[in-house]
C-alpha cells in the first residue's frame, strides 16, 4: 500500500514537471513572436521582461485611484497589488501560479514599502544573492553584475543620456548571453531581461506622457535618474522574489517563480512610476 502511495506520487510530480514545462514553452513561443516589443530573442527569459511590461501597462492604463499623501499607504498598495494580481490571472495558466503560489501577504507587503529606499533596497538583495544555497557560482557573478551596472548608473545618471544607459545595459546583456547557461541557471537571465524592459518601457511611456501635456513648464517625463532607480526598484522586487519562491519550489528552474517575480516586480514598478516622485524617492 505504501509503495502505491510513493508511486502514485511520483506519478503526480512528473505531471506537474511536464505541465510546467509545456506552460514555459507556450508562453515564451507566445511572448518572443511579439515583434518589436522583444529586444533579445538570444535571452530565452526575454518574455519575463515583455510580460512584466504588459503588467506595467495594464495597471498605469487602468489606474483610477486618489495618489497618497504619506507613505506608506497600505491602501494604495493593496489597490495596486489587486490590478497586478487580476492581470496575472486572467493571463497564465492557474497552474504556474498555485503550483508556485506567492510569497505571504506580510512579506510582500513589507517588500513593497521598503522600495521607496534603493539603496537598502540593493543592499538586501545583494546579501540575498551570496546567501543563497540554489544558486551556481556563476548564476551569482552574473546576477550581480547586472545589480552592480544598475548602482553604476544611479551613480552616474545625472551625465548620462537615455542612449548611454541603454548601451550600457546591452553591453552587459550581451556578456549574459554568451554564456551556455543550463535550464537551472535564470537568475542573470531573468534579472537582465527584467531591467532592461523595465526602462525601456519607463522610456517610452514617459515619452508619450510628454506628447500629451500641454503645459511645457511641467516635466512629466522620467529624468535618467527616474528611469534607473524605478528599473533597478523593478527587477530586484521580481528577482528577489523570484530567488525567495525558488528557493521554496523546487530551484531556479521552477517557472512559477518566474511568473511570481513578474507579478511583485509589476507591483513595484507601478508604485514606483506613480508615487516615486511625490516623496523623492531618488
Amino acid at each position: 500500500m505504501k509503495l502505491n502511495k510513493f508511486f502514485s506520487l511520483l506519478i503526480a510530480m512528473f505531471i506537474l514537471i511536464i505541465s510546467c514545462t509545456e506552460d514555459n514553452n507556450q508562453i515564451a513561443t507566445k511572448y518572443n513572436q511579439k515583434g518589436d516589443k522583444v529586444q533579445s530573442v538570444a535571452n530565452r527569459l526575454e518574455w519575463v521582461g515583455v510580460a512584466h511590461n504588459d503588467l506595467l501597462e495594464y495597471v498605469l492604463n487602468n489606474f483610477s485611484y486618489e495618489l497618497p499623501s504619506q507613505w506608506p499607504d497600505y491602501d494604495f498598495i493593496d489597490y495596486i497589488s489587486d490590478m497586478a494580481d487580476d492581470y496575472i490571472s486572467g493571463y497564465f495558466p492557474d497552474s504556474l501560479i498555485s503550483s508556485c503560489g506567492d510569497l505571504s501577504d506580510t512579506t510582500t507587503m513589507n517588500l513593497l514599502i521598503g522600495i521607496n529606499n534603493v539603496n537598502t533596497t540593493i543592499s538586501n538583495y545583494r546579501y540575498q544573492i551570496y546567501n543563497s544555497n540554489i544558486l551556481t557560482q556563476r548564476d551569482i557573478t552574473y546576477s550581480i553584475k547586472v545589480l552592480d551596472l544598475a548602482e553604476n548608473l544611479i551613480d552616474s545618471s545625472n551625465v548620462l543620456s537615455y542612449n548611454d544607459i541603454m548601451n550600457r545595459i546591452n553591453e552587459v546583456e550581451d556578456e549574459i548571453l554568451s554564456i551556455n547557461w543550463n535550464n537551472t541557471e535564470n537568475l542573470a537571465l531573468f534579472s537582465i531581461a527584467l531591467f532592461k524592459n523595465s526602462i525601456i518601457f519607463h522610456a517610452n511611456y514617459s515619452s508619450a506622457l510628454n506628447k500629451k501635456s500641454n503645459n511645457n513648464s511641467i516635466q512629466v517625463g522620467f529624468t535618467p535618474t527616474e528611469l534607473t532607480v524605478c528599473g533597478t526598484i523593478d527587477f530586484i522586487a521580481g528577482a528577489a522574489t523570484t530567488l525567495s519562491c525558488a528557493s521554496a519550489s523546487g530551484g531556479m528552474a521552477a517557472v512559477p517563480a518566474l511568473v511570481v517575480g513578474i507579478k511583485v516586480g509589476g507591483k513595484a514598478s507601478g508604485l514606483a512610476n506613480l508615487v516615486g516622485r511625490l516623496f523623492r524617492w531618488w
